[in-house]
């Protein structure tokens, strides 16, 4: 950055925005105690013939995107203090933000995309208050027609799964529209744009008085854990690792995979968290320390805002939790349980959800770090952010392939965190995130390698 920009820079200064909301808060403790780094999503663009993704070209439709959401031009400031808030920055400069790899003519691009996750997944965001909350890597193949991965690592605090593959619909859009001989100087100019107010001003999300006493029983008189594997006790390790790996199923699997579904009254969701519990059991001890699991799917709370629409970024997301048993062999039936628990939770909108439990929790820090030593709430976590349009069908367009979803390990989550993406006329992608110490690597792998197995299985029949 030129002295003349740092000296405007400094002139103008961070204007505050709004406290964080609750979720965005929770989140922002974690990352500040170094219990959550990151969300992940990389997408492989494909140019439309004759185009490529310069770094000019991508500055000009960074530019449009940070001019259409207002979270791209935050930052946090004091965000180890008990009030930590939100701050418009006055520019940001793209070249602290984006990393770009060429790639020797002989990688395998999907292992190298794993070695970038793997790297910045370990790093928590730096210059809170100077650097926006996000971060791009930019990965191009020798022939870049092949498609060219585009990673983005995004703060929870201002946005979930669903709103890092809203950011890269949102970018393909600006790729489509921007003029690629345009000179996009590197240096944006933050818009004054109102930043989307937080989840619990948005939605009620009532909780009813038999959901706190039954919260408070479980709190007061935890019931048997016999059987229930949630792996090691929580584990607050410096620095924090994230162990990632990746897995794909390819077009025509995906299609007989849903085809599947759909005869047997399902949902991919539900498959997958069926899949996933089975795979677990698979790999773990038959001696009845482990005959149950408890999974978590996480909802996307942005069918029940129709004010701000399907396309915003922000943090608006809660969970469910759904029981396994290694009785239970029939895939197909705890496919159709899950999807029929899913429907349930749906059907009562913001009621009763774990986001509105949060306004019951006096000090974020002193709940998480009170969890370490204690045993884990949960098994396992299956987030899906569905289904997302790539615009493959058009050869003259600018196209995702692909879509690839990561997280951090999240210290007082779940042993082993599954993250699904899946572009329509794609392939289905599945990353799993553990802390490390947490699932041993052989443990993981050989988990992660069982879903496949068992996913091409249901395929093929």
């Amino acid at each position: 950055m030129s002295e003349q920009v740092a000296s405007e820079a400094e002139m103008v200064g961070n204007l505050q925005v709004r406290e964080p909301g609750l979720l965005e808060k929770w989140s922002i403790v974690r990352h500040s105690i170094g219990f959550y780094h990151a969300v992940g999503m990389a997408a492989r663009f494909q140019p439309p013939p004759g185009s490529e993704l310069t770094l000019t070209l991508l500055y000009t439709a960074l530019k449009s995107l940070i001019c259409q959401h207002p979270a791209l031009g935050i930052s946090i400031e004091d965000e180890s203090s008990d009030e930590p808030r939100f701050v418009r920055l006055p520019r940001i400069d793209l070249r602290e933000v984006t990393t770009s790899i060429q790639l020797p003519a002989d990688a395998n691009q999907d292992k190298e995309l794993t070695k970038v996750i793997n790297g910045r997944l370990l790093k928590p965001f730096n210059d809170l208050g100077r650097l926006p909350l996000w971060r791009l890597a930019i990965l191009t193949p020798s022939n870049p027609q092949d498609g060219v991965d585009v990673a983005l690592f995004i703060h929870h605090g201002i946005t979930d799964g669903g709103g890092a593959a809203i950011f890269h619909q949102s970018l393909q859009s600006a790729l489509q529209s921007a003029d690629p001989s345009a000179d996009s100087h590197p240096v944006v100019e933050v818009p004054e744009l109102p930043l989307i107010p937080p989840v619990h001003s948005l939605l009620a999300l009532p909780v009813s008085w038999l959901t706190v006493a039954k919260t408070l029983w479980k709190s007061w008189f935890p019931g048997s854990r016999e059987g229930l594997w949630t792996g090691p006790p929580i584990t607050s390790t410096k620095p924090l690792i994230t162990r990632y790996k990746l897995i794909s199923v390819p077009p025509s699997r995906v299609a007989a995979l849903s085809k599947a579904c759909k005869a047997n009254q399902t949902t991919m969701t539900g498959l997958l968290e069926a899949v996933v519990a089975q795979a677990i059991f698979a790999h773990l001890p038959a001696d009845g320390t482990a005959d149950e699991l408890l999974g978590v799917c996480p909802i996307n709370l942005r069918r029940f805002i129709p004010d701000i629409g399907d396309r915003a970024i922000a943090n608006l997301v809660t969970s469910d939790e759904h029981t396994f048993v290694r009785a239970e062999t029939d895939v197909w039936a705890v496919a159709r349980r899950v999807k029929q628990q899913l429907a349930t939770k749906l059907a009562a909108g913001d009621r009763d959800c774990n986001t509105g439990m949060m306004k019951f929790v006096s000090d974020f820090r002193a709940y998480f770090l009170g969890k370490v030593g204690k045993p884990r709430d949960s098994s396992f976590e299956v987030s899906n952010v569905g289904l997302v349009d790539g615009n493959l069908d058009d050869p003259t367009g600018w196209r995702i392939a692909r879509l690839v979803f990561s997280q951090s390990a999240n210290v007082t989550g779940s042993a082993l965190d599954f993250s699904v993406s899946t572009v329509r006329g794609g392939d289905l992608c599945i990353g799993l995130s553990s802390q490390d110490g947490v699932a041993d690597s052989g443990l993981a792998s050989a988990v992660l390698a069982e879903v496949q197995y068992r996913l091409e299985q249901l395929a093929a029949l």
